[in-house]
């Protein structure tokens, strides 16, 4: 026994609790935490497990930590069904709307699915904004370097070696043209928040290493990243029923997808105002806000941003719009602006829980101190009946949204 009994059971809630990792076997637990503890400065298990629990800890040690308790191990055109249903339907019924598709691979390990993802769109000749993060900071170093040996490439078409990739001694390197459109970035899929806007979401062989209520969460979360016509995907070792009880599930060219509605390619947004011809009637003036919702949903950042301001400049007490904007800062990384513009949601709705929350966590993610933003969503939470739907939240109860506010609040 490596760390003893007082400590194991809440070292166990900590590591759930924190990446949303749940470990069934006591000897997995043990083992990661051993390996870890040297790189934290602690000469075994028992002596790192106790200062994880009595200690608050940021996001550099759970960082370091995560390296040992997650295992990679992936292949690039995992799943040939799925990548046929993407080919054949999916993706042209998205590149039918003339703009960008965003696509999210949620726990991308080192890499090979978000660059098969690139691939393939670049192939096909869609403009693409592929996003790929992972909790474990090695998998993404190894990510961006982009050279794998003959094992990744096991069940994958021979075009695909030779289209895209150079020799790199005794490996293969990623043709910059693919490397280029994917963005990848360190991210927990159990405390941070998600991207928003995104038509497919790949989170793949990541929530059966997770507890029932921690894959619900995160369930949750995925759904509230889709745009409305987006679509999960997940393996079909993890498809529940039960599990993604708030989607609507389906098949594509026998590949399993979930949704928020169905889809019916190759249109899937409502088309633009049509502009009047001279002296037939009236041209349509768009709507601002509306625009500027669309654009959102779209992850089309710039033109929603400037859209906003648009809605904005002709009312300026909208806290709603102002929130949007937020949402898009954030997209854009722009932290500093997207505080301003949380600020001026809570100053016109102080009772704006998603604003509380997202101002949590961004203080939170900045080495801040969040309590305050988040015992205020929970204190308006706990007025709220569990199963009530908030708005602005994508959908989410007000139970699940306090669940994901005292996970990260630790």
């Amino acid at each position: 026994m490596l760390i003893p009994d007082p400590i194991f059971q809440p070292l166990r809630e900590f590591i759930d609790s924190r990446t949303g990792l749940h470990f069934e076997k006591r000897q997995d637990l043990e083992r990661a935490v051993a390996q870890a503890a040297g790189r934290l400065g602690f000469g075994n298990a028992a002596e790192c497990a106790n200062w994880l629990i009595s200690t608050p800890q940021g996001p550099q040690t759970i960082a370091i930590l995560a390296e040992h308790l997650t295992v990679g191990e992936t292949y690039f055109f995992r799943d040939g069904r799925l990548f046929e249903a993407l080919e054949k339907k999916v993706l042209p019924g998205y590149a039918a709307r003339g703009n960008s598709i965003r696509i999210w691979s949620a726990g991308c390990c080192t890499g090979e699915e978000a660059y098969s993802l690139a691939i393939l769109t670049h192939r096909m000749g869609i403009p693409a904004q592929i996003l790929a993060s992972d909790i474990h900071a090695g998998f993404l170093e190894k990510a961006k370097l982009g050279v794998y040996g003959e094992w990744s490439f096991r069940e994958c078409p021979a075009w695909v070696r030779e289209g895209y990739f150079t020799r790199k001694n005794k490996g293969y390197r990623i043709d910059e043209r693919i490397a280029e459109r994917v963005n990848f970035f360190l991210h927990n899929l159990a405390t941070d928040p998600c991207p928003a806007g995104v038509d497919l979401v790949f989170c793949r062989n990541v929530m059966m290493y997770f507890s029932e209520r921690n894959a619900k969460l995160l369930a949750e979360k995925l759904g509230s990243a889709m745009a409305e016509d987006g679509l999960l995907v997940v393996s079909p070792v993890e498809a529940s029923d039960h599990l993604f009880e708030g989607f609507l599930r389906m098949e594509i060219e026998g590949a399993l997808f979930y949704g928020k509605k169905p889809i019916a390619p190759p249109v899937l947004f409502e088309k633009d105002p049509v502009m009047a011809e001279p002296g037939k009637m009236q041209e349509e003036v768009p709507d601002p806000a509306r625009m500027a919702m669309r654009f959102a949903d779209r992850g089309e950042l710039e033109e929603a941003e400037k859209w906003c301001r648009m809605a904005l400049a002709s009312d300026g007490m909208d806290a709603r719009m102002h929130y949007l904007l937020s949402r898009v800062l954030h997209e854009k990384h722009e932290f500093a602006r997207e505080e301003e513009e949380l600020e001026k949601v809570l100053y016109l709705l102080p009772d704006f829980i998603p604003a509380h929350v997202a101002l949590g966590y961004l203080r939170k993610n900045d080495g801040r101190n969040p309590d305050g933003c988040f015992s205020s969503a929970l204190a308006l939470l706990s007025r709220l009946s569990r199963d009530s739907v908030l708005p602005d939240s994508g959908g989410m109860s007000a139970g699940r949204m306090a669940e994901m506010v005292r996970v990260a609040r630790g």
